[in-house]
Protein backbone atom coordinates (compact mmCIF):
# COMPACT_ATOMS: atom_id res chain seq x y z
CA UNK A 1 0.00 0.00 0.00
CA UNK A 2 1.24 3.41 -1.02
CA UNK A 3 2.01 6.14 1.69
CA UNK A 4 2.23 9.90 1.12
CA UNK A 5 3.96 12.66 2.74
CA UNK A 6 1.38 15.25 3.29
CA UNK A 7 0.40 19.08 4.24
CA UNK A 8 -2.35 21.18 4.40
CA UNK A 9 -2.42 24.33 1.98
CA UNK A 10 -2.80 26.27 5.86
CA UNK A 11 0.73 24.22 6.94
CA UNK A 12 2.42 25.30 4.25
CA UNK A 13 1.40 29.12 4.02
CA UNK A 14 2.67 29.26 7.96
CA UNK A 15 5.60 27.03 7.14
CA UNK A 16 6.45 26.25 3.16
CA UNK A 17 7.53 23.32 1.67
CA UNK A 18 10.42 21.21 2.11
CA UNK A 19 12.75 21.88 -0.78
CA UNK A 20 14.63 18.44 0.25
CA UNK A 21 14.16 15.20 2.07
CA UNK A 22 16.91 16.94 4.79
CA UNK A 23 14.81 19.91 5.21
CA UNK A 24 11.81 17.71 6.78
CA UNK A 25 13.78 17.56 10.00
CA UNK A 26 12.93 21.45 10.30
CA UNK A 27 9.44 20.75 10.08
CA UNK A 28 6.65 19.79 12.65
CA UNK A 29 6.19 16.48 12.27
CA UNK A 30 3.08 14.35 13.06
CA UNK A 31 4.45 11.16 13.94
CA UNK A 32 3.82 6.95 15.08
CA UNK A 33 5.82 6.19 17.53
CA UNK A 34 8.52 3.38 17.06
CA UNK A 35 9.73 0.27 19.06
CA UNK A 36 9.70 1.79 22.91
CA UNK A 37 7.69 4.80 22.20
CA UNK A 38 10.71 6.71 20.78
CA UNK A 39 9.92 8.49 17.32
CA UNK A 40 11.47 6.83 14.55
CA UNK A 41 13.18 7.79 11.27
CA UNK A 42 11.50 8.19 8.05
CA UNK A 43 12.67 6.89 4.80
CA UNK A 44 12.17 7.82 1.93
CA UNK A 45 12.58 5.94 -1.94
CA UNK A 46 13.34 7.79 -5.33
CA UNK A 47 14.05 4.98 -7.64
CA UNK A 48 16.83 3.47 -6.52
CA UNK A 49 17.79 6.26 -4.04
CA UNK A 50 16.84 5.89 -0.58
CA UNK A 51 17.05 8.26 1.77
CA UNK A 52 16.26 8.75 5.85
CA UNK A 53 15.77 11.87 7.70
CA UNK A 54 14.67 12.51 11.55
CA UNK A 55 11.66 14.53 11.85
CA UNK A 56 10.86 16.21 14.70
CA UNK A 57 7.55 14.93 15.93
CA UNK A 58 5.23 17.40 17.27
CA UNK A 59 2.65 15.33 18.15
CA UNK A 60 3.58 11.28 18.47
CA UNK A 61 0.08 9.57 18.05
CA UNK A 62 -0.25 5.67 17.71
CA UNK A 63 -3.67 6.22 15.47
CA UNK A 64 -3.30 6.51 11.57
CA UNK A 65 -6.72 8.34 10.71
CA UNK A 66 -6.01 10.62 14.08
CA UNK A 67 -2.70 11.56 12.18
CA UNK A 68 -4.80 12.11 8.81
CA UNK A 69 -6.97 14.57 10.59
CA UNK A 70 -4.28 16.34 12.08
CA UNK A 71 -2.58 17.40 8.58
CA UNK A 72 -5.41 17.96 7.79
CA UNK A 73 -5.98 20.56 10.38
CA UNK A 74 -2.73 21.77 9.46
CA UNK A 75 -0.68 20.48 12.78
CA UNK A 76 2.45 19.30 10.75
CA UNK A 77 3.78 17.12 7.76
CA UNK A 78 2.31 13.37 7.94
CA UNK A 79 2.89 10.15 6.48
CA UNK A 80 -0.68 9.00 5.33
CA UNK A 81 -1.51 6.12 3.06
CA UNK A 82 -2.73 7.02 0.25
CA UNK A 83 -6.29 4.92 0.37
CA UNK A 84 -7.06 7.92 3.20
CA UNK A 85 -5.23 11.10 1.71
CA UNK A 86 -6.02 10.49 -1.97
CA UNK A 87 -9.51 12.14 -2.10
CA UNK A 88 -8.20 15.21 -0.22
CA UNK A 89 -5.00 15.48 -2.27
CA UNK A 90 -7.73 15.68 -5.63
CA UNK A 91 -9.77 18.30 -3.29
CA UNK A 92 -6.96 20.35 -2.61
CA UNK A 93 -7.34 20.19 1.10
CA UNK A 94 -4.09 18.24 1.10
CA UNK A 95 -0.90 18.83 -0.77
CA UNK A 96 2.44 15.84 -1.30
CA UNK A 97 5.42 17.19 0.00
CA UNK A 98 8.44 15.94 -2.56
CA UNK A 99 6.12 13.98 -4.63
CA UNK A 100 9.64 12.15 -6.28
CA UNK A 101 9.97 10.66 -2.98
CA UNK A 102 7.79 8.19 -1.99
CA UNK A 103 8.01 6.20 1.64
CA UNK A 104 8.07 2.32 1.28
CA UNK A 105 5.16 0.80 0.67
CA UNK A 106 3.72 -1.36 3.20
CA UNK A 107 2.89 -4.65 2.79
CA UNK A 108 -1.08 -5.54 3.33
CA UNK A 109 -2.38 -9.08 3.63
CA UNK A 110 -6.20 -10.36 3.33
CA UNK A 111 -6.83 -13.35 5.52
CA UNK A 112 -9.84 -15.42 4.79
CA UNK A 113 -10.88 -19.44 5.71
CA UNK A 114 -10.09 -21.21 2.79
CA UNK A 115 -9.70 -20.36 -1.12
CA UNK A 116 -11.86 -23.64 -1.45
CA UNK A 117 -15.65 -21.95 -0.98
CA UNK A 118 -14.50 -18.01 -1.31
CA UNK A 119 -17.57 -16.03 -2.40
CA UNK A 120 -17.15 -14.33 -5.51
CA UNK A 121 -17.64 -11.06 -3.33
CA UNK A 122 -14.05 -11.85 -1.54
CA UNK A 123 -12.26 -12.54 -5.09
CA UNK A 124 -14.05 -9.04 -6.36
CA UNK A 125 -12.49 -6.94 -3.15
CA UNK A 126 -9.10 -8.73 -2.99
CA UNK A 127 -8.82 -8.58 -7.01
CA UNK A 128 -9.76 -4.81 -6.72
CA UNK A 129 -6.84 -4.49 -3.82
CA UNK A 130 -4.48 -6.08 -5.47
CA UNK A 131 -5.05 -3.38 -8.81
CA UNK A 132 -5.91 -0.27 -6.88
CA UNK A 133 -2.52 -1.15 -4.49
CA UNK A 134 0.05 -1.89 -7.05
CA UNK A 135 3.42 0.14 -6.97
CA UNK A 136 3.46 3.32 -8.50
CA UNK A 137 -0.26 3.61 -8.78
CA UNK A 138 -2.01 6.51 -7.28
CA UNK A 139 -4.87 5.69 -5.16
CA UNK A 140 -8.06 7.37 -6.91
CA UNK A 141 -11.04 7.68 -5.59
CA UNK A 142 -13.82 6.57 -8.23
CA UNK A 143 -15.12 9.95 -9.11
CA UNK A 144 -18.85 8.01 -9.76
CA UNK A 145 -19.03 6.48 -6.46
CA UNK A 146 -21.44 7.82 -4.17
CA UNK A 147 -20.86 8.21 -0.20
CA UNK A 148 -23.31 5.84 2.09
Amino acid sequence: MQRYLCASPNYLKRRPAPPTIAAIAEHDAIEMPGSGGRPKSWTFVRGKEIAKVEPRARICVNEALTIHRLVVKGVGLGIISGYVCAPDIASGRLVRILPDWSPPPVEVSVVFPTRKELSPNVRAFVDFMKEVTSPGVFWQQDPDATAD
